[in-house]
């Protein structure tokens, strides 16, 4: 009997060794491996500036699936909550990416009023400095009264001269600032379907290739049309810049297909944006395929975040500058 007892203590002893190795080796749920995986991401991009409360609620929630991973390995509660977890990290990734954009859109509206205010500034000064010679050289003509002699004429051609100069100036203020109506609408235009964000000196706008394309087509779709109408806008109202078109696609089907797919996009895209009146010498078309992914192709949610078309903007004396 005393035999039994310890071999019976022995077998159960052993079988909860067995336990807690397995346990110990058992590996986190595919959930739990995503989880982790976009809460890293999360952690070193721009959810940890922009969304710091709503991403440390996300890790909370995290921590619970860690916690039932710990309870009981494989569960599934342990893919609930892990599933749970990283759509919360997800929503806080696509929150900061919108605030992102918006401080981008901000930022060159911002930037676009100032250049705008110096040019006026500059183009006021040449007025008064007009204003100044023209009320110097009719005061000379009063003076002159009726004499009629080479010096009159000279003064009555300097007025007319200044006076086109004048006109001129006027007319291109009324000019710069229809373009900046123009400008301010694209860019809020642009806000409702596009994100913006600096990479280096170049500003970056990126839009989904879903809002463009049907799937494995080239031709842009009559809805990229209208919103592709405010990009051009947003384009011919920058001065001195250049601009590539980059087609990307997913990590679906072969790599020579999608170079192919992703270079038919981008040049959908420019000869859409030259159509509307963007200078066809300053723009050009690139396909990367697959190669610049910027989410895991794992997932539908990545799959169609690297499905993507990306116009960089460069200002031209930044690129000669940095030769």
């Amino acid at each position: 009997m005393s035999y039994l007892l310890k071999t019976t203590s022995s077998a159960l002893a052993f079988a909860c060794l067995l336990a807690l190795s397995a346990c110990g080796t058992t590996p986190p749920s595919d959930e739990l491996v995503a989880a982790r995986s976009a809460m890293t991401n999360a952690q070193g991009g721009e959810a940890a500036r922009l969304e710091p409360e709503e991403l440390r609620q996300a890790e909370l929630a995290l921590q619970e699936a860690e916690r039932a991973h710990e309870d009981e390995p494989g569960s599934q509660l342990e893919r609930d909550l892990a599933y749970v977890a990283e759509r919360k990290i997800l929503t806080v990734q696509a929150r900061a990416r919108q605030t992102a954009s918006r401080n981008e859109l901000e930022a060159e509206r911002e930037a676009y009023t100032e250049d705008l205010e110096q040019a006026n500034l500059s183009r006021q000064q040449r007025l008064d400095a007009i204003d100044e010679q023209l009320a110097e050289v009719r005061g000379q003509l009063d003076e002159r009264g009726d004499v009629i002699d080479e010096q009159t004429e000279a003064l009555r051609a300097r007025e007319s001269e200044l006076v086109a100069q004048q006109q001129e100036l006027n007319e291109t203020r009324q000019e710069r600032d229809a373009a900046q109506q123009r400008l301010a609408e694209a860019m809020a235009a642009l806000e409702e379907f596009a994100t913006l964000r600096r990479e280096q000196e170049d500003l970056v706008i990126t839009l989904n290739g879903s809002v463009l394309f049907e799937s494995d087509e080239s031709e842009l779709m009559g809805t990229a049309e209208r919103r592709l109408q405010a990009v051009a806008q947003a384009l011919q109202g920058r001065d001195q810049s250049t601009f590539v078109v980059e087609g990307h696609t997913d990590s679906r089907a072969s790599d020579s297909y999608n170079q192919r797919l992703s270079q038919a996009r981008a040049e959908s895209v420019r000869n859409f944006l030259v159509s509307q009146g963007v200078a066809e010498s300053d723009i050009r078309a690139v396909g990367r395929g697959e190669a610049e992914p910027v989410a895991s192709n794992d997932t539908a949610e990545g799959r169609a975040n690297n499905r993507r078309v990306e116009i960089h903007v460069t200002k031209t004396d930044q690129r000669q500058s940095s030769r």
